[in-house]
């Protein structure tokens, strides 16, 4: 067909996805919006999405306020801070789960697949995700992003002018 469409293998002891997020978080120039159930950003990742925040991308992660694994939602809670200090936008949608793994960035890119954004994931489990270049479908994903925003709640550092 006419989109361009490639398989990230998530295989043990690579780092393929994690490489390719950062690299996305990188070139992205206007926007990047990731949902993640199980989102621990390793620091590769941490610093990528820091760096396209403080370089003006709309940077936003959209996780669960209510976790399946409670100690893994508060290991995501301790990345927050960091995140939120430079400029990342940070989501919980308040239903029982979300658990869709996708990304997408500049209204073109998008990854969708069994990847969770922690170390687990992303170095230790088989795992298959797909990239697709298509503007049709990120803007599918987008439309997603901000339904799903609508049922949440943006997170806030403690005493920032906007809690």
């Amino acid at each position: 067909g006419e989109i361009s469409v490639w398989l990230i293998e998530g295989e043990p002891g690579k780092s393929r996805v994690l490489r390719t997020m950062a690299l996305i978080a990188s070139v992205a120039r206007e926007k990047l919006w990731i949902t993640d159930p199980y989102f621990v950003a390793p620091g590769a990742i941490a610093e990528a999405l820091v760096s396209a925040a403080s370089a003006g991308v709309d940077v936003r992660i959209l996780v669960p306020a209510n976790n399946n694994w409670p100690l893994l939602a508060s290991y995501s809670r301790v990345g927050y801070r960091h995140l939120l200090e430079k400029g990342v936008r940070l989501f919980e949608w308040q239903g029982n789960m979300i658990h869709a793994k996708s990304a997408v960035a500049d209204g073109l890119w998008c990854r969708i697949g069994s990847s969770n954004l922690n170390t687990w994931s992303l170095l230790r489990n088989w795992e298959i995700d797909v990239g697709v270049l298509d503007r049709s479908l990120a803007e599918e994903l987008e439309k997603s992003f901000l339904v799903d925003l609508a049922s949440s709640s943006e997170v806030f550092l403690p005493g920032s002018s906007s809690s």
